[in-house]
């Protein structure tokens, strides 16, 4: 997935960022732990899974990309300092004497458990905190690790914004703030390269109102296999009242 310590942390930066909407020049990340992570990674894989153990790239990346933006303090030092933990975990696994073993939250089905409650939990408080139906919340909690590319749209079908993430359900709803979305719509891909090639094309084809980057004033010429794009959906439930839900009401 990534190709150097340096490509490993960037990335980090970057997708910090954009969680906490702030400049990637003002996220402050160690960047000598990342790297340190990638390189344990490269150095010793047979010993991280011969425990079962997630690689320590992708327990970072999860972390990341599922950052909770209303956690206090310093994000980027909340960030380093759970980075500078994992870390000392998986020190433990490629040299046992280091320090005693703790790699519960490491290991596949334990750190799966806590995702899928985490998620449990986002989905329920979204529910009951804004206007979103149960209808809605069951279908971004199902596309929550799922790659591929999502569509906003106004209260009129106007098409405001086309993204891309690996997980569709959680960025779907970021996404609504940021850009006053009402609708949405998706299509899965089967991996994280084909979103990132599917992006940039339906942006050029379809020119959405919000979108900056690939958006042209000429027409595409290249065809690619179009993606299965799911039916406009509204984030309220307004097409049918019953599904309504707020707290209090319904």
């Amino acid at each position: 997935m990534f190709e150097s310590g340096e490509h490993f942390y960037y990335y980090c930066r970057k997708v910090l960022a954009e969680r906490i909407e702030s400049d990637k020049e003002n996220v402050n990340l160690n960047k000598e732990v990342f790297i340190k992570l990638y390189e344990a990674e490269k150095l010793f894989p047979e010993k991280i899974r011969e425990v079962k153990a997630h690689m320590p790239t992708y327990i970072i990346a999860m972390l990341v990309r599922n950052f909770r933006v209303d956690i206090n303090g310093d994000p980027a030092q909340k960030l380093n300092s759970m980075a500078r933990y994992i870390f000392s975990l998986y020190l433990s696994i490629i040299d046992p004497e280091s320090k005693k073993r703790d790699i519960s939250i490491i290991v596949n089905e334990n750190y799966d458990e806590q995702q899928r409650a985490r998620r449990t939990e986002f989905y329920s408080q979204k529910i009951e905190k804004e206007f979103i139906s149960k209808k809605a919340a069951e279908i971004l909690f199902n596309l929550d690790r799922v790659p591929g590319i999502y569509l906003l749209y106004d209260d009129e079908g106007q098409l405001l914004y086309i993204g891309k993430s690996i997980t569709l359900g959680e960025r779907i709803l970021t996404s609504k703030h940021e850009r006053g979305a009402t609708r949405f719509s998706y299509a899965i891909t089967k991996t994280k390269a084909d979103a990132s090639i599917y992006e940039p094309y339906y942006i050029a084809k379809l020119k959405p109102l919000l979108n900056v980057e690939h958006v042209t004033n000429d027409e595409t010429t290249l065809t690619l296999p179009e993606l299965e794009i799911a039916e406009i959906r509204s984030f309220s439930g307004k097409e049918k009242e019953e599904e309504y839900v707020k707290a209090g009401v319904g």
